[in-house]
């Protein structure tokens, strides 16, 4: 019976992906987050981050929900995607250490800055940008 509805040729199948999946514009910084050694659900994680889709609480609050908004790390900011990578004092201590057994040290700039840091930075096959993609 599914043979007489997909037909014999893998072009059928072809034709049915293609008519389901939406096709986008790649985008430059995709091996950032889709490597090889990647874990898929931290990737979908880091994918939703660099899109600024992670269901932070400043997010929920714009959605109409009534909840607290001040971050549960700090609870001295609203919790955004900014504000949990790169201001709150528990995180960056966080970040602070995970950099130093990279041997790294340096201080978090914004979003954009760090985004293009990686970028620039984590090309290539090398060990280290395979580690620190992972990271």
């Amino acid at each position: 019976m599914i043979h007489g509805l997909l037909g014999d040729s893998f072009s059928s199948l072809r034709m049915i992906w293609d008519e389901l999946t939406v096709h986008r514009e790649k985008v430059s910084w995709d091996r950032l987050v889709w490597h090889l050694g990647h874990v898929p659900k931290f990737s979908v994680i880091a994918w939703m981050a660099v899109l600024d889709r992670l269901p932070t609480k400043a997010r929920l609050l714009s959605f109409g929900l009534h909840i607290d908004g001040m971050c549960e790390f700090c609870s001295n900011e609203l919790e955004s995607r900014d504000h949990l990578f790169f201001t709150c004092c528990f995180t960056k201590a966080v970040r602070a250490g995970v950099l130093r057994l990279c041997n790294l040290s340096r201080g978090a700039l914004d979003w954009s800055e760090e985004f293009f840091w990686a970028y620039r930075q984590l090309k290539g096959r090398s060990l280290s940008s395979t580690l620190l993609r992972l990271v």
